[in-house]
């Protein structure tokens, strides 16, 4: 049995003793290779066994070449390797190339380039992938520069789509972050891009900022508030006396006859009392009712006994009474 191995080396491989190219050594037993060979001059080396025990190591010159191998680029047999962000695909190259926008080199030496991935840009000749910087994205590979966050959407560094805009903000063109529905505006449904949201608030009722809902927080009772767009509590106004304001009024309601406010900021009007009556709308205060009539509880006039009857009494409360 023999065993040949052959090797081109590109520092080249000579003998202890240094033998001409194109002559052989032979030895048997363990032999440290560091003992055996030396760098010198390209060579063709082949180490042969044979079944009966013994190695032959062989050398042959070999012709050194002045072309550029591809990875590199040069002239006069003076090769340079190609920097990061270069390569050569090909032999005999005079200088190196960019790589095109949209792809990478790290290393040097190289002799493609490497695909931009999601979430990148690769300018021309870059040696590195960049991130997406906030408010842009990439959401195909092999791209040259991100593409801008589209309206309704915010984009964070590094991102390969934009993310949709939930309800209470919006995302103008180019965002980077969610942003809050102005105090006094509502936003009810996701994807929203402007600072109009969806609409002011509605009467009646206020919306701090990042409100879903044109109904989100009502004038608390016994306040109101007539227009849109209300931006906290405090612009609620105190109901006055003589009207009435249940939670979440848009306006101060005139108690009708029979009822009275006696006070202002009333969540409701309260009933005349028997004995008395209001015949008009809007009152702080009920009337006595007369001798020879009375009046039930929340009466909005005065009811007379009923013929063959007659109360002196003042403020009467009921029928019993005449």
């Amino acid at each position: 049995l023999t065993l040949t191995l052959t090797l081109t080396l590109p520092l080249a491989l000579t003998l202890t003793p240094t033998p001409l190219s194109g002559s052989s050594f032979n030895f048997s037993g363990s032999q440290p290779m560091s003992e055996l060979l030396r760098t010198d001059s390209p060579s063709l080396l082949t180490y042969e066994c044979g079944s009966a025990g013994g190695c032959q190591l062989r050398t042959s010159a070999v012709a050194s070449s002045s072309v550029c191998l591809a990875g590199s680029a040069g002239a006069g047999g003076v090769c340079q390797l190609c920097s990061p962000g270069k390569y050569t695909d090909l032999d005999d190259q005079a200088e190196c190339r960019n790589c095109s926008g949209g792809f990478y080199q790290p290393l040097p030496g190289q002799t493609a380039c490497v695909p931009c991935p999601l979430g990148h840009a690769c300018p021309n000749g870059t040696a590195d992938r960049i991130p997406c910087a906030a408010g842009s994205y990439a959401d195909v590979t092999q791209l040259s520069e991100c593409k801008p966050c589209e309206a309704g959407r915010y984009c964070p560094a590094g991102s390969f789509k934009g993310l949709l805009c939930v309800r209470g903000h919006f995302c103008p063109p180019g965002a980077s972050r969610l942003s809050l529905c102005p105090a006094g505006t509502y936003g009810a449904v996701d994807g929203l891009n402007s600072s109009l949201c969806s609409g002011p608030c509605d009467p009646g009722h206020f919306c701090e900022s990042g409100s879903t809902s044109a109904q989100s927080e009502p004038c608390p009772a016994g306040t109101y508030n007539a227009s849109h767009g209300l931006t906290s509590a405090a612009g609620c106004a105190a109901c006055p006396a003589g009207t009435s304001c249940p939670v979440g009024s848009a306006e101060a309601r005139k108690c009708a006859p029979g009822t009275v406010a006696p006070n202002a900021s009333m969540a409701a009007c309260v009933k005349c009392a028997a004995g008395k009556y209001q015949a008009e709308a809007g009152q702080l205060s009920c009337d006595g009712c007369e001798a020879g009539t009375y009046c039930e509880a929340g009466a909005n006039a005065q009811t007379r006994c009923k013929a063959g009857y007659y109360s002196n009494k003042v403020e009467a409360g009921d029928a019993a009474d005449c």
